[in-house]
């Protein structure tokens, strides 16, 4: 009976090693007036992903404003038939959010960052931040 738990506690831990070597974290960042989609791609597994970001709202011409700007973080497979994976809106206020997209499909993937107010180029501000990509 010893040897049978023994055996089963060395299964397990090898598959927990397995399952955190799979574990995935990529970054991306971003300046937009309007929204752009980045170069990067991500190879990603078909498992739970989420995105954290910090992001703030400046004026071109003032630098920080205290009119904020929101914001969201798209996950967009590549190919014909690729599907896209959109955040919630999130403001651009130098807080640090987070998303969870739930169970993606496994394929290849740009960020894809919007701002949500369709005045704010015209207005002259933008937005600046940094994200991660986590599996």
């Amino acid at each position: 009976m010893r040897k049978g738990k023994i055996v089963g506690a060395i299964l397990c831990a090898l598959t927990i090693n397995c399952a955190i070597a799979q574990a995935y974290s990529g970054s991306f960042s971003f300046e937009i007036y309007d929204n752009v989609t980045g170069s990067t791609k991500h190879s990603l597994e078909a498992v739970t992903t989420s995105c954290s970001a910090t992001a703030n709202t400046y004026h071109a011409t003032e630098g920080d404003t205290t009119t904020k700007d929101s914001y969201t973080v798209s996950l967009v497979e590549t190919g014909l038939f690729g599907k896209t994976y959109t955040s919630v809106s999130m403001k651009a206020d130098n807080v640090n959010r987070s998303h969870s997209y739930g169970k993606i499909s496994k394929g290849t993937y740009n960020v894809s960052v919007v701002n949500k107010n369709s005045n704010a180029a015209a207005a002259g501000r933008y937005i600046k931040g940094s994200g991660t990509i986590k599996q």
